[in-house]
């Protein structure tokens, strides 16, 4: 079974959810990024979290991490939490490890292979302690360079390698494309722009069929 999802954050606007709902399976929503800070959060993540689960369409959630230790990790972890209670996803609750900003980089680089997997393990481990699905988002460069996979294999994996014909490592959510750069899926009707596309292998117990 694959499944059609996108996701989004403040970079798409407002999301027209009633016309979104008709074109996919799941939605994944930004939560914000970095540590445990009001002015951190996703402008939007409040709307589209309420949106979707008024509309019983099933979402996850991700925070993108800048996390460079253990105590970073922690409170981004407190800060997903924070945003999440009252919710109810049926989708994991993924940490984005990347830097597409580089400020990982400029900022004493890249941690360890170790340090950065702990870090995951610690928001994942949160995670599932207060009820949720967890898990952990990357391309393939930190899946095989800044990452121990086997020490993260009980949490979801959602994989960045667009534009490509098929992921090339299994997992659980593939995002394909990402579309607010392309432009190539406005099913959400988001002010002109499209937005990344997902397709899901993963159930996760919420099936919504479009």
């Amino acid at each position: 079974m694959s499944l059609k999802g996108i996701d989004v954050s403040y970079c798409n606007g407002k999301v027209d959810w009633n016309v979104a709902k008709n074109n996919l399976n799941f939605a994944i929503i930004q939560l914000g990024y970095g540590s445990n800070s009001t002015s951190q959060d996703d402008a939007q993540f409040e709307r589209n979290a309420s949106e979707c689960e008024r509309l019983h369409i099933p979402w996850g959630a991700y925070l993108y991490s800048y996390a460079m230790s253990t105590s970073s990790a922690r409170s981004e972890l407190s800060h997903a939490l924070r945003l999440l209670k009252g919710k109810h996803p049926t989708y994991p609750i993924f940490i984005d490890l990347e830097d597409t900003d580089n400020y990982k980089s400029k900022h004493g680089g890249i941690p360890s292979t170790q340090t950065n997997t702990n870090i995951a393990k610690i928001f994942c481990e949160g995670i599932v302690k207060a009820g949720y699905k967890a898990g952990y988002y990357c391309n393939r460069d930190w899946y095989y360079n800044h990452l121990y996979p086997t020490e993260l294999k009980n949490y979801a994996f959602w994989y960045a390698r667009p534009e490509v014909s098929a992921p090339d490592i299994k997992c659980d959510i593939w995002q394909n494309a990402f579309g607010e750069r392309t432009g190539r899926w406005n099913g959400a009707n988001i002010s002109g722009k499209g937005c990344d596309t997902n397709i899901g292998y993963t159930t996760f117990g919420a099936v919504k069929e479009p």
